[in-house]
């Protein structure tokens, strides 16, 4: 609420659990929230959990289709280069992806520096690439995520 009193936009954001009810999951954001702000929503999946990776691509797909029935708009997903080679690179087309690959450097000034860009194994272009975890920012104290978005999504 106080980011929205200062004109910044905002967005909901979910952490995927594949072992639990994709279902159950959605009903519990959907629940919590009721208005999503002005940014695309974010799945954010890390793990393959103890399924296989075709029910995992189902649940995931699943719950994004929830997401656009229930608020009129595609979702993005997050996750790491090396899972997305992995489990998606050449599946979930029809959305977005918010890839993390970051340097690991952790001193100034090349932490917020954009270093070796995201390769994709099916060459799908991110629409945002997270290039640092420990980035500077004046008047935070505390390392920040640093990103670079292909086109404005707001």
């Amino acid at each position: 609420k106080e980011a929205q009193k200062q004109n910044i936009k905002t967005g909901v954001y979910h952490y995927f659990r594949p072992n639990e009810n994709w279902k159950k999951q959605f009903e519990n954001f959907h629940k919590n929230n009721s208005e999503i702000g002005e940014l695309p929503p974010v799945i954010d999946i890390e793990q393959k959990g103890d399924i296989r990776i075709t029910k995992l691509r189902k649940q995931v797909l699943k719950f994004a289709k929830e997401i656009e029935k229930n608020y009129n708009i595609k979702p993005i997903i997050y996750t790491q280069q090396k899972f997305y080679n992995m489990y998606f690179a050449g599946h979930m087309g029809e959305y977005e992806f918010w890839i993390a690959r970051q340097s690991g450097i952790t001193t100034q000034p090349k932490n917020n520096e954009p270093q070796k860009e995201p390769f994709l194994l099916d060459f799908k272009c991110p629409l945002i690439w997270q290039y640092s975890g420990t980035g500077v920012i004046n008047g935070i104290n505390a390392p920040v995520d640093l990103n670079i978005i292909r086109e404005k999504i707001w």
